[in-house]
């Protein structure tokens, strides 16, 4: 019998003394975290796994809206952190005055939807603007965020992995044209997981 106790005992302590398992802090606005990309490694490791996500994600993107009649409207651009950032200037992508979305902007999502769908370590920040002449009050802007958002969503993206934002006039003190709408697409770094809540530098957000 005391030989028994003294194996349960030495199976405890054993137990105990193995080291903690790391795990990732809850980003903000998620019910649940997003897997991260990059793990507690070198950071030589880790900036090469950035690297690739970065140019693997642009170019998911380019290959999804190449050949669509609206692609020319849709700009990508590689961003520091990394990030990658798609930007709409122009085009018609609602209905006028309303958060309802139009054909283009459906095809758009869809695509955009499949890659964040596909890519568990990515986050993805929503910005939208309202008609030049919408009245501020109604807040557009931030309803069409949210429309975008919700669509991803019924595309299999979660929420958990998305944030929509107000990006009209009344919104920012940017003195430059806002663009129609931007996504910024950006990794979860484990240990740095509130990093991909952070929206990167860039002139008029």
């Amino acid at each position: 019998m005391n030989g028994r106790r003294w194996t349960f005992l030495f199976v405890l302590l054993s137990a105990c003394a193995q080291p903690p398992v790391l795990t990732s802090t809850l980003p903000p606005l998620a019910a649940s975290r997003p897997p991260s990309i990059v793990g507690v490694e070198t950071p030589a490791l880790a900036a090469d796994r950035l690297e690739s996500w970065a140019a693997g994600c642009l170019a998911k993107l380019k290959a999804r809206i190449r050949g669509k009649d609206w692609a020319a409207q849709v700009q990508l651009t590689r961003l520091p952190g990394p990030a990658v950032q798609l930007q709409i200037n122009s085009g018609d992508w609602f209905d006028a005055g309303n958060a309802q979305m139009k054909f283009p902007a459906l095809e758009l999502f869809a695509e955009v939807g499949d890659v964040l769908k596909n890519d568990p370590g990515t986050v993805a920040h929503i910005l939208v603007r309202d008609d030049a002449a919408a009245d501020p009050s109604t807040g557009l802007g931030a309803r069409r965020a949210a429309a975008v958002l919700e669509y991803l969503v019924s595309r299999g993206v979660p929420e958990t992995r998305l944030r929509s934002e107000d990006r009209s006039p009344s919104s920012t003190t940017s003195e430059r044209p806002l663009p129609t709408m931007m996504l910024i697409l950006k990794p979860v770094v484990q240990g740095r997981e509130t990093e991909a809540w952070v929206l990167p530098p860039w002139p008029g957000l």
